[in-house]
């Protein structure tokens, strides 16, 4: 699960139902968005990632909305209302 908030928050990394891990991450200025994707996409979310140079804990760069239509992963977006 990837969410991203606004560069300001209150919330801490912290777990979330099904050992999914909860983490704020911002890369800038501007509009956000939260990501999620089922448990059940893993496998594709990181063949996805292994295909770009993808590391979660060194790369700063992470899959866009695009990305992972194209992987074929059932994954919800939403803006959050600021």
């Amino acid at each position: 699960m990837l969410r991203q908030v606004a560069w300001i928050t209150n919330s801490c990394p912290h777990q979330e139902n099904q050992l999914v891990a909860f983490v704020n991450l911002n890369m800038g200025p501007g509009e956000c968005v939260w990501i999620c994707v089922s448990m059940i996409y893993a496998a594709k979310m990181e063949k996805l990632m292994n295909e770009k140079r993808i590391s979660p804990y060194h790369t700063k760069y992470w899959p866009t909305e695009q990305d992972l239509i194209d992987a074929g992963t059932r994954s919800s977006f939403r803006k959050p209302a600021i």
